[in-house]
């Protein structure tokens, strides 16, 4: 039975329902097959916005510096000190210790240098009067959009972040890595990150087992297409599938704990986001334009794909098929959460491309000097 209160959310503010983002979405799967020649792209001039910069927008040739985010949103690189055979143990943990600390100070002044990155990008926003409005006019490009709402995710944490230095001090990294929910992107360590995910897997595969088979996904899609069309439990599979809430909340309290209706509005903003980014990825030349490694990764977990075992080559395939899909389903982002994604992948993979296959080479993985 569908929530009372889920009458009261404001619609999804999805493509379908804005005329402007849904003229620009018809050609958003054509755009993510047009690869630039390597004579093309190699004479692009330099854009990079690491400082937020005051320009934005769209642009004629496909470019990495329009896709992905600055280097200072991702975690810098933790080199642990390696103890030989003769070290001795306390020695080494401290050398660990201070190692930890090391990265979590790198992290931190990268949350204030992105905050201070974004400001030129905000006056853009608060001047047009949303961030929506601002890709709408093609003012803006994914690399500054995805700069600022990680910069909003990252800031929220500083409070509790800074707490739990206070109160644990060189023993917070021992505690941190339990407690991802309060640490900034750029402060997670790569173990937090890997667990995290495994963990994140086995709950979205177990949430899938509970799904019927052989759903269409383009009747899916106008039954369900907005968060507020959702039953209870539809809810939280899609928020299970996303990760928006803790594996910790016994599922015999649900729906009190977590509330549903707090899981409706964390899985509307999520619809937002990734309506704004999916256009803005295509804008910048598809998914073959995202860096190799953790900027390929997080856009595959945001989402709700698994990434665990899975090749960069089938990462960049499975996020076309997403496009593909999702202009299937009319821009109806919930139809494919919906829907067992070996069934939909299946289907829009056996469909001959209209495009040759492109030969441009990847983006490497970028490093923090």
């Amino acid at each position: 039975m569908i929530s009372y209160t889920a009458k009261y959310l404001p619609s999804t503010m999805s493509i379908a329902t804005r005329p402007q983002l849904r003229s620009t979405y018809r050609s958003l799967v054509l755009l993510s097959r047009v690869q630039p020649s390597s004579t093309s792209a190699a004479a692009a001039p330099a854009k990079a916005h690491d400082g937020g910069g005051t320009g934005g927008g769209e642009h004629k040739v496909p470019d990495p510096e329009f896709v992905n985010a600055p280097l200072s949103t991702l975690p810098a690189a933790l080199e642990l000190p390696h103890k030989g055979p003769g070290d001795s143990t306390f020695p080494h943990l401290i050398k660990t210790g201070k190692a930890y600390l090391g990265f979590y100070k790198t992290g931190l002044k990268n949350v204030y240098k992105n905050f201070i990155a974004t400001r030129p990008i905000q006056s853009r926003i608060d001047k047009k009067g949303s961030i929506t409005d601002l890709v709408e006019a093609g003012e803006i490009t994914r690399r500054e959009f995805q700069l600022v709402m990680r910069n909003r995710h990252d800031s929220r944490r500083i409070p509790i972040f800074g707490l739990v230095f206070m109160v644990f001090g060189e023993f917070s990294p021992f505690v941190l890595p339990f407690i991802s929910g309060v640490v900034p992107i750029n402060c997670r360590i790569p173990r937090q990150i890997q667990g995290d995910r495994i963990k994140l897997e086995e709950r979205r595969a177990a949430s899938f087992q509970n799904l019927p088979k052989g759903r269409n996904l383009s009747e899916l899609a106008q039954e369900k297409g907005s968060v507020r069309n959702l039953t209870s439990n539809e809810v939280l599979h899609c928020s299970t599938v996303l990760g928006l809430h803790s594996g910790k909340w016994p599922s015999a309290l649900y729906p009190f704990l977590p509330p549903t209706m707090w899981l409706r509005f964390k899985l509307w903003r999520r619809l937002v986001y990734l309506d704004l980014d999916d256009i803005l990825l295509a804008r910048g030349g598809g998914p073959v334009m995202l860096d190799s490694g953790e900027e390929l990764k997080m856009a595959a977990v945001d989402r709700g794909f698994n990434t665990l075992q899975k090749t960069e080559t089938r990462l960049r395939e499975e996020l076309k098929l997403w496009l593909k899909a999702k202009e299937t389903a009319g821009g109806k982002t919930l139809a494919l959460w919906l829907t067992r994604p070996t069934e939909w992948r299946n289907s829009f993979s056996s469909s001959p491309p209209t495009t040759p296959p492109p030969t441009l080479q990847h983006p490497t993985p970028r490093k923090q000097q």
